[in-house]
Formats: C-alpha cells, sequence, structure tokens
C-alpha cells in the first residue's frame, strides 16, 4: 500500500512555511534589486573576467589604447558575443590575472551564455537571488540541527534573510553570495557529523565544500582551514585518531585538488604584477598599527548595518556581544536545552578566528564585504545562545520571537522604501545619463601616469554612451598635445581627468587643464566618474 504525505504532516508544514518566508524574501530582494541602476568597480569586473573573449581586462584592450574607438567597443566587453558561448577555457584565462578563482565567472559565464549580444543587470543579480534561495534552505537545516524550539528554529532565516546583510550580498553583483552558500553548507555537513558521526557521505560532502569554497574567494579557505583545524583539535580529544587522519588528509587533499586546477591561486594570494590586492596584503603582514586601524572602521560597520536606524543597531549589536558571551561563558547550561554545546562552540570559535584574521591580512584593502558570507552562521549562533537563554521560558520566548520578527520584516520595509542598499548608486546612475546628453562630444579619458585598470573599468558605462573616447595615460595626452590639437580646431569636448591620488597616481585638474589646453579655452565641471571627474572643455 503506496502510503500518502498530507500536508498535516508537521515537518511538511514546516517546509512549506520556510518556502514561504523564503519567498516573501526573494519578492522584497526582486523589489531593491529592480531599483539599482549602476555598479560598483568591481561589478564591472565581474562581467568583463565573465564574459570578454577577446582580454581580461578594459586596460588591456589593446585596440582601445591611444586611438578613437567608440562607446559601443567599449560596451561589448561584459558582454557574451554570438559563438562565444560557453567558453569556460577564456573564463579560466581571464581569471588567472585576476585575485580570485573562476567558480564564480564560471556561473556568471554560464547564465549571459543564453543570452548573447545583451548586457542586464538581472544576469548577477539573478544569480545571486537563486544562490540565495539555496542558501536560505541550508540555514534552515543548519538552525534545525542546532534549535529544540520548532519557532525559534525559523528565527535566522527570518532575521538574516531579512537584513541589510542579505540585501547587501545579493545586490552585490560578486561571488559572495556563491561563497556564504559555501560557507554554510560547509557548516552544516560538519555539525551533522559533530553530532551523528562520520559516513562516507558526510566525509565527501565536507571536502567537496572545501573544493568549492577554495574556487570561489580565498577567504572560504581560510574559513574552512580553521573549521578543519578545530575538528580536528575535537577528534583528538576524543582519541578518534582514524577519523583525525583520514578528515585532515582529505581536507587536505581538497586544497590540493584546488592548486592543480588553478595552479595562478599561490601567485593570487601573495601578490603579482597584475594583483596589487596579493601585494599589499603581504606587505601588511608585520603592520599591526594598520591592522588598529582599519579593525575599528570594520567593526563600526558591521555594527551598524545590523539596522537601517543606527541606535537600534547598536543596541542590537551589543545584546548580539553578551549572548555569544554567554554561550562561551556558561557552557554548562546548553546541556539543558540540547546535546549542541560541541557544535556551536566549533561554529563560534571558526567564525571568530576567520574574522580576526581576515581584519588583519586584509590591511587598507579590507572591507565589510569580505565578512558577508559567515553572517548567517552569526544569526544562528546568537539565536540559539538566545533560545538556550530562553529554555523553559515558552511564554518569554513566544514574546521575544515574535518581536524579532516584526523587528525583521519591518526593517527590510524601512530599508527597501527608502532606497537604503548601498549598491544601488542611483546618483551615479544620474551622472551617467548627464554625460549621455554629451555623446556627439568625443570624450577624452586620462588614466593616471600608469596603465590603472581600475579607471577605464570603473568608467565602462559611461564610457558606453560617448560616440567616440580616445584612452590614453595623463603623460601621453599632455606631451600628444591632442586635446590640444583638437581645440584649436574644435569647440567643445569632454575630458575625464583622473584626479585621485589615494589609489591611482592621479594629478590635480587645475594642473592638468593648465597644460593640456591651449588660450581661449574654459573647463566646466560636468560630474564625478571613478577616479577622477568629467568636465566640458569649451572655447571662449
Amino acid at each position: 500500500m503506496t502510503q500518502h504525505i498530507h500536508l498535516t504532516n508537521p515537518r511538511r508544514r514546516q517546509l512549506l512555511l520556510v518556502s514561504a518566508i523564503l519567498f516573501l524574501q526573494i519578492a522584497l530582494l526582486v523589489f531593491v534589486s529592480g531599483r539599482k541602476q549602476e555598479f560598483h568597480i568591481d561589478e564591472i569586473y565581474s562581467y568583463v573576467i565573465s564574459n570578454s573573449y577577446d582580454t581580461d581586462k578594459v586596460s588591456n584592450a589593446e585596440n582601445l589604447w591611444e586611438t578613437w574607438a567608440s562607446g559601443a567597443e567599449y560596451g561589448v566587453l561584459p558582454v557574451v558575443q554570438p559563438g562565444e558561448q560557453f567558453a569556460y577555457g577564456t573564463v579560466y584565462r581571464n581569471t588567472s590575472t585576476d585575485c580570485h578563482p573562476p567558480l564564480y565567472y564560471w556561473l556568471l559565464h554560464t547564465l549571459c551564455s543564453f543570452f548573447p549580444g545583451q548586457f542586464s543587470k538581472w544576469f548577477g543579480l539573478g544569480l545571486n537571488i537563486g544562490l540565495f534561495m539555496i542558501t536560505g534552505f541550508v540555514i534552515f537545516l543548519l538552525s534545525d540541527e542546532l534549535f529544540t524550539s520548532d519557532k525559534m528554529k525559523l528565527l535566522p532565516l527570518i532575521l538574516y534573510g531579512f537584513s541589510p546583510f542579505a540585501v547587501e550580498t545579493v545586490t552585490f553583483i560578486r561571488m559572495y553570495m556563491l561563497q556564504t552558500l559555501l560557507a554554510t553548507a560547509f557548516t552544516l555537513v560538519n555539525v551533522r557529523i559533530l553530532k551523528y558521526g562520520f559516513t562516507k557521505k558526510r566525509l565527501f560532502a565536507s571536502w567537496a565544500f572545501i573544493f568549492l569554497g577554495a574556487m570561489t574567494q580565498y577567504y572560504t579557505a581560510l574559513f574552512c582551514f580553521w573549521g578543519v583545524l578545530f575538528f580536528e583539535v575535537i577528534l583528538l580529544n576524543r582519541r578518534d585518531y582514524k577519523h583525525f587522519l583520514v578528515y585532515g588528509f582529505g581536507a587536505l587533499a581538497s586544497v590540493g585538488l584546488m592548486l592543480l586546477i588553478f595552479p595562478y591561486a599561490i601567485a593570487q594570494a601573495t601578490g603579482t604584477s597584475t594583483n596589487d590586492v596579493g601585494n599589499d596584503i603581504v606587505r601588511n603582514l608585520t603592520n599591526f598599527a594598520l591592522w588598529k586601524e582599519m579593525a575599528i572602521p570594520l567593526v563600526r560597520s558591521l555594527v551598524d548595518t545590523v539596522c537601517y536606524y543606527s541606535p537600534v543597531s547598536r543596541l542590537l549589536s551589543v545584546a548580539s556581544i553578551c549572548l555569544l558571551g554567554y554561550l562561551v561563558m556558561r557552557p554548562a547550561v546548553l546541556r539543558k536545552s540540547g546535546p549542541c554545546q560541541t557544535e556551536a562552540l566549533w561554529m563560534l570559535c571558526t567564525i571568530a578566528a576567520t574574522m580576526l584574521v581576515i581584519s588583519f591580512i586584509g590591511g587598507k584593502h579590507v572591507f565589510l564585504r569580505y565578512l558577508y558570507f559567515v553572517i548567517p552562521l552569526i544569526y544562528v549562533l546568537v539565536l540559539f545562545a538566545l533560545e538556550t537563554l530562553l529554555a523553559n521560558r515558552d511564554t518569554l520566548k513566544r514574546a521575544v520571537s515574535c518581536l524579532l520578527v516584526l523587528f525583521a520584516v519591518g526593517n527590510a520595509a524601512l530599508g527597501a522604501v527608502l532606497d537604503k542598499s548601498m549598491y544601488l548608486y542611483k546618483s551615479s546612475s544620474a551622472d551617467t545619463a548627464l554625460l549621455s546628453s554629451y555623446r556627439q562630444y568625443p570624450c577624452f579619458l586620462d588614466v593616471g601616469r600608469n596603465r590603472w585598470p581600475s579607471v577605464p573599468t570603473g568608467n565602462l558605462t559611461k564610457l558606453s554612451a560617448f560616440e567616440s573616447v580616445y584612452m590614453a595615460t595623463s603623460e601621453d595626452l599632455l606631451t600628444s598635445n591632442i586635446i590640444t590639437d583638437y581645440m584649436n580646431e574644435n569647440d567643445s569636448c569632454v575630458v575625464f581627468v583622473c584626479t585621485d591620488t589615494y589609489w591611482v597616481e592621479g594629478m590635480e585638474a587645475d594642473d592638468f587643464f593648465h597644460r593640456a589646453l591651449p588660450e581661449g579655452c574654459r573647463y566646466t565641471f560636468l560630474c564625478n566618474g571613478h577616479h577622477g571627474q568629467y568636465f566640458l572643455v569649451t572655447k571662449n
């Protein structure tokens, strides 16, 4: 006789509730994503590295240097062209000179390959939303292993999925949502091993997530390193020497396989001529003053992102720190609510070590987005500590849960209505529209004293609006007198001057135009660009 599973089954109802929560969260993410109007430079890198068939960077496109090129020629670089679909070898080549491994770029390229000749923010956003949906189920499964209350085990998914962290991770078209999924899945598998013991399936799943995480972002490999190290300590304490060796060697083999497939990882992590981030990390390894200088704003940024209203954000952050302290200082109470003391402390140690090391080795290149992938796990731990604290207080537990749900939904609604997401770039979109009104004028692009790759990449969407663009270094533009010669024969042009001196070797706009313009010309500020400013140059 066939046994039918009805909706009255408690587990079935629970999964339906999870699906309903995710549906609401995805609706929120689609709404916010629809309001995204421009791109961060790293998002342009995502598209160019994933889809450019002829060059790994805009700055390496020789057909664009010191010659007149149409804006359309710039616009093709982030787009899969007909006949260039599913070119995974090209993506691999492009990532070999980047500072990240190729897995995310392969996924983005795959999606874009179904739409050759087209560019859309929805390719990257759609990929992130799909990854978020899978991550949501994994978060629930992880909570299901740790929590005893059926209602409270939904809180991590609710609070994270409606949080600014989730919105920023999805609306930023980079590998961080994939990284979050893999880190959460790695944690889930290892929590199950700690609870139920080793099986071949769990072992290979753990190793697989180490490999996939390392192929996505190097900080995921760092997270897995600490996870494996603390797991090995637990195995030694249990005198489980067999699994200590098997688990450890398997983890090493996973990283070894990643290096075999992508040997550029070593050079990228330590710094190369094409990877200034890696070079800076190596230089800053003993710079403790820089670590202190950067760690403070990083923590402040982490605290302020919990809620769109800063006082509430700080209050909740203090409460979360107290709950995590309770988790550490009173481990004995955990035994009253379930056999998850070891699992929770393993997670806490892994997350803490990862965040500490990232904040140190990142140096001046450490940003909050580098910590996005551990945020769901922090929500799980904080709420697990809360459930432990409220054990045997069912009425208070229900009241607190209701308040947290109302906070999560209200905070998300506030952020969506007021456009609080930091990756919408509405002002930058207005600048692009302004420049489009001058599209008939030629645009001279000053990339600074060197061929700094971030200048043309960061300005790619703006450059694509012009009918003709001339790109060169500062000295080439000035010594060739090309702007002077043009203005001697014409009335107007647009000039981008690389003025930034923090990231690149720019110069003052006044100094540039003093050397670049003939008598009788004036320059008027139009708008800001990436690493510099756009000016309209006209004759008096």
